[in-house]
């Protein structure tokens, strides 16, 4: 998100201070969960439980028009221990294995792809569009959203995901969201934890 903040600059109806807290952030990272390839030092994110709980998120928002961020950032120095999550015992039995995945995933850019399985249309935009094109877009869409790549357990079954919205002057919010996979569908769950989000 980080790019594309830099092309939003010139776009005044838009948030230009720090959009995620130290502690709460999402995107990126390489590891045998997802497979990936390169363009222009990139890593290109084609992990298909990615795109599916991207997907189940963004459509709970009910928009026309969905607007993406489609390079997610970099945290080289994130680890599980400053997530912005914590829990008891029994929440980092359950949750632990994939918050150090989450961690490690982040840690470098991805580029998203095309493969969000969504009926709402939807453009990804990145460093490449101009502030022009950005302001066409951004007003049917009610702003734009990023998202963080996904971290898994071993066995694919929870996965911790961060989207962040973001809608014009102080309009915006994100954190964490965490999800089961149950007969092959992802599910958002809820959970015991402290959670850090942020909202403007």
């Amino acid at each position: 998100m980080q790019h594309l903040l830099r092309r939003l600059s010139t776009l005044t109806a838009l948030l230009v201070f720090p959009l995620i807290p130290t502690g709460c952030p999402p995107p990126a990272a390489r590891s045998q969960t997802s497979p990936e390839m390169k363009e222009n030092d990139r890593a290109i994110y084609i992990d298909k439980d990615s795109y599916q709980i991207y997907a189940t998120l963004l459509e709970g928002q009910k928009h026309t028009l969905y607007v993406i961020e489609a390079v997610t950032d970099a945290y080289p120095g994130m680890t599980s221990k400053n997530l912005g999550i914590e829990g008891d015992k029994e929440f980092m039995r359950e949750w632990g294995a994939v918050m150090d995945d989450y961690a490690k995933q982040n840690q470098t850019e991805k580029l998203l792809q095309r493969g969000f399985p969504l009926q709402t249309p939807y453009e990804l935009i990145s460093d490449s569009k101009s502030p022009e094109e950005l302001g066409r877009l951004l007003p049917t869409s009610g702003g734009f959203y990023f998202f963080s790549a996904v971290g898994f357990n071993p066995t694919r079954t929870r996965a911790i995901v961060n989207m962040g919205h973001h809608c014009g002057m102080l309009c915006g919010g994100g954190g964490p969201h965490f999800f089961k996979k149950k007969d092959g569908i992802w599910r958002e769950v809820t959970v015991e934890a402290t959670i850090t989000v942020w909202v403007s």
